[in-house]
């Protein structure tokens, strides 16, 4: 076969191997976005019970109240999604801070739930990601 018989033929494997590489990368932009937000949520969370934990106990503010305003400082100026953990109505953000125990093995456990409703929605993804972090009071007397 000559030169002028193949003409083309690039253009049409291309085309139809692009939507294979097309979802290929959208799922892999897809799962990569969920893990790196269930990353910072599981560290909002960490971080949140971590400054309550160091309250002492019957202080103005309290623990629960220290690690509910880190949760919305942290998660205050995020636009992903229209979430907003600083406004109470907001059904994207619920967060839930309980003490458990007596001195001296009190804890702080702190939840927080944020909708995830996928980027792409070509994939499968959980509708929502949720961590819960136990801490041990740090001053307990």
């Amino acid at each position: 076969m000559g030169r002028g018989a193949r003409r083309g033929g690039e253009a049409v494997e291309f085309a139809l191997l692009l939507p294979v590489f097309m979802a290929l990368f959208g799922g892999i932009f897809e799962y990569s976005w969920y893990f790196f937000m269930r990353a910072t949520v599981a560290d909002v969370a960490r971080e949140a019970c971590r400054a309550g934990s160091l309250i002492p106990p019957n202080s103005i503010p309290d623990a629960e109240t220290v690690a509910r305003d880190s949760i919305i400082d942290a998660m205050g100026g995020w636009d992903f999604f229209n979430m907003d953990c600083a406004d109470p109505s907001s059904d994207t953000c619920e967060i839930g801070i309980t003490e458990e125990g007596e001195a001296p093995s009190g804890t702080i456990v702190c939840a927080v739930r944020v909708a995830y409703p996928g980027l792409t929605g070509m994939l499968p993804v959980p509708d929502h990601i949720e961590a819960q972090v136990v801490s041990l009071y740090e001053l307990q007397r």
